[in-house]
């Protein structure tokens, strides 16, 4: 009996680790509307109601996440908000996901670029007192040997230190720089203003379709798409 309990939590641990360890469903999209147009590779389908035109294709699939990019121009005679907290992705499984918010990712990358500095300063103000007491004490026994193999280990720590921090940085800076200009963000166009940018909506994996919602002023505009796993 105890020799068929070990085999089956083995057993469940091996399942458990293959599942953790596969990869993510990758998917093809393709529009399931007729009116389209390729463009290198990509199906850019358009459609307009007289007051907005809108521009949608897909751009691709990355860490649970369906990318488009989106093209505004407005046509009317009246401004319209164009908000992504108000784009929506309602898939066949009756799941509705709202479009990621560029300000909101934003403002998380600051936060965090914040708490970077922090820990940074930190752990240089801690290593630098441990390291002073470890100096002082080698000194103060004569082993003038050990004082300067600490200063050296000092010194390589805080390089290391500084790298890692300035490799984070800049990631983050990045991704930073990614948000605020390559996303749709939030914006009023007036009569004949045009905007384009990226959107990002979370996967549902259950799902074989969607259909994108767009919504600008007192508009909707209806996407639909295929999602056939590959």
């Amino acid at each position: 009996m105890k020799v068929i309990i070990i085999f089956k939590l083995i057993l469940s641990v091996i399942i458990l680790f293959s599942f953790s360890c596969s990869p993510s469903q990758i998917f093809i999209i393709s529009t399931s509307d007729s009116n389209f147009d390729f463009y290198q590779g990509k199906q850019l389908v358009a459609k307009d109601n007289g007051k907005i035109k809108v521009q949608l294709n897909f751009e691709g699939q990355e860490n649970g996440y369906f990318t488009f990019y989106s093209y505004f121009k407005n046509l009317g005679e009246d401004k319209i908000l164009i908000n992504p907290t108000d784009l929506q992705m309602v898939t066949n499984t009756s799941r509705k996901l709202n479009a990621l918010n560029p300000e909101s990712e934003i403002h998380k990358l600051i936060e965090e670029k914040k708490k970077l500095d922090e820990s940074h300063s930190m752990g240089s103000c801690l290593n630098c007192l441990s390291g002073s007491f470890s100096v002082a004490a080698s000194v103060v026994e004569g082993d003038h040997e050990a004082a300067s193999e600490t200063i050296d280990d000092m010194t390589e720590q805080m390089k290391s230190d500084n790298e890692n921090y300035e490799y984070k940085s800049e990631l983050l800076m990045e991704a930073k720089l990614f948000w605020q200009n390559e996303m749709l963000r939030i914006t009023h166009l007036y009569p004949g203003d045009e905007i384009g940018g990226l959107i990002q909506f979370p996967i549902d994996f259950d799902a074989t379709s969607f259909r994108v919602v767009i919504a600008a002023g007192d508009e909707e505009m209806y996407f639909d798409f295929s999602q056939i796993p590959i």
